[in-house]
């Protein structure tokens, strides 16, 4: 459903990918943002709805890499999922 939402719609041009990415962002964090205010999702190791809006972009944008170049697009995810657990020194098992 989201290809069809999100990826079927997606603007040929740069600039509107940009803004269609950005939206899609911004809707994701404002339903985080309502879960958040109900008390239906917590953060933790200092995560914030800020790094949830940083985290969606990262998110469509990568959506939108595998659909053109999957390979390119797992690569970049692992990089990114590794990051993270460094950067929020997120506890290992």
């Amino acid at each position: 459903m989201l290809y069809r939402f999100f990826l079927g719609r997606l603007p040929l041009h740069v600039s509107g990918r940009l803004w269609w990415i950005l939206l899609w962002a911004l809707l994701f964090t404002v339903i985080e943002f309502i879960a958040y205010v109900n008390h239906s999702i917590t953060h933790h190791y200092g995560w914030s709805l800020l790094c949830s809006f940083l985290f969606n972009i990262v998110t469509f944008s990568l959506l939108v890499i595998h659909q053109k170049t999957a390979l390119v697009a797992w690569i970049l995810s692992g990089s990114f999922i590794a990051f993270l657990f460094i950067f929020f020194d997120i506890p290992m098992p």
